[in-house]
């Protein structure tokens, strides 16, 4: 089995993204704008960033969450109270947008969210992206493949490629 890099285990252990603070938004407040898809794809790619392995991104899990916002009311509540959280929290604590801190700043910014304990929607909110996220990229052959895993050769292929596609 590869060594995974100390960042990859760290993410792993389910320490890092952040859920919202700010509710009651509707869906088309996340679909369809430029600046909230590239936040929404910055958030992403720290989660599940590449390393010797693909990341998120390179599966296109960016892509698949942005289309489960416009066909799923719950992944788009839960991405409404996300990005605000996100992009306040990143320029009232660095007076810049997320996209622009660099990879620390990102991930101390996430694991603050996650971990404010004032604010419990945050930290379910939090569980469930993270999951849906760690979910579609391990199902995915290219995941398995990171961690050194592979079926084995009687079982069918239910994951090959299957978490998402980049267009």
């Amino acid at each position: 089995m590869p060594r995974l890099t100390s960042r990859r285990t760290f993410l792993l252990a389910g320490t890092t993204v952040a859920a919202g603070l700010v509710a009651g938004r509707n869906r088309s407040q996340v679909e369809g704008t430029t600046g909230q898809d590239e936040l929404l794809s910055c958030i992403v790619d720290t989660c599940i960033p590449a390393d010797e392995s693909p990341g998120a991104l390179d599966l296109g899990l960016d892509n698949k969450l942005k289309q489960e916002i416009k066909t799923k009311p719950k992944t788009a509540e839960l991405i409404n109270r996300l990005i605000p959280a996100v992009k306040n929290k990143s320029l009232s604590k660095y007076r810049k947008s997320f996209c622009q801190l660099d990879v620390a700043e990102r991930e101390a910014l996430l694991i603050e969210l996650s971990i404010d304990r004032s604010q419990v929607q945050n930290q379910s909110d939090f569980r469930k992206f993270r999951r849906t996220l760690f979910q579609w990229y391990y199902s995915s052959a290219e995941g398995q493949a990171g961690l050194g895993y592979t079926l084995p050769a009687h079982y069918p292929a239910y994951a090959a490629s299957s978490a998402g596609t980049k267009s």
